[in-house]
């Protein structure tokens, strides 16, 4: 189930990595444990993130797959991983880290996004709307693909979404943040 835990957890979601490095690295190229108090934010009356979600909570997955060089016997590297982090801030605003690679034999494919903006919680979801947003790409094998940029207005209304969460806990007693996409049962 794809999870995302506190700080220092980690669980996989190796299936989307690829779909998902596909998808940044083609938006990048158009031309166009407890909680952490890692908030920053004003803590006003009025804000939407409920306090158990406060914080900063991330998840990734490295291929189980290497790369080593034939000729020499050095270790390239895994074929892909990804991370993702969200920080989730007091005032009701948040922000999203994305991190993927992919890689074969002479070329390891990076592409990062950060996004930030408002986040308003509901009973089970919450939406968040990118209000600033930023696309990195490099790739060694075909320089011109190689992106440093802001993503444009239509790229960050593109990139709003909603998502159901559920708050859980693992067999060690961490607490972790589950994002439900429609294929798992909300109650396990």
């Amino acid at each position: 189930m794809p999870r995302l835990a506190r700080t220092t957890r980690l669980a996989a979601r190796a299936a989307a990595s690829a779909a998902a490095l596909a998808a940044l690295f083609a938006a990048a190229c158009a031309d166009a444990t407890g909680p952490k108090a890692a908030d920053g934010g004003s803590g006003s009356a009025d804000a939407s993130v409920p306090a158990a979600i406060v914080g900063s909570w991330r998840y990734g997955s490295v291929s189980p797959s290497n790369f080593w060089d034939d000729h020499t016997d050095v270790y390239s590297g895994n074929a892909y991983g990804i991370s993702d982090q969200y920080v989730f801030n007091r005032d009701g605003t948040y922000k999203e880290y994305l991190y993927v690679y992919t890689q074969t034999y002479g070329c390891r494919t990076q592409a990062w996004v950060e996004m930030s903006g408002p986040v308003h919680f509901t009973d089970g979801s919450f939406t968040t709307q990118v209000a600033d947003g930023h696309f990195k790409t490099i790739d060694p094998c075909a320089p011109s693909h190689n992106k440093d940029r802001p993503m444009t207005d239509d790229e960050r209304n593109e990139r709003g979404k909603t998502q159901t969460y559920a708050l859980r806990t693992d067999d060690a007693g961490k607490t972790y943040l589950a994002i439900l996409d429609g294929r798992y049962d909300p109650a396990n």
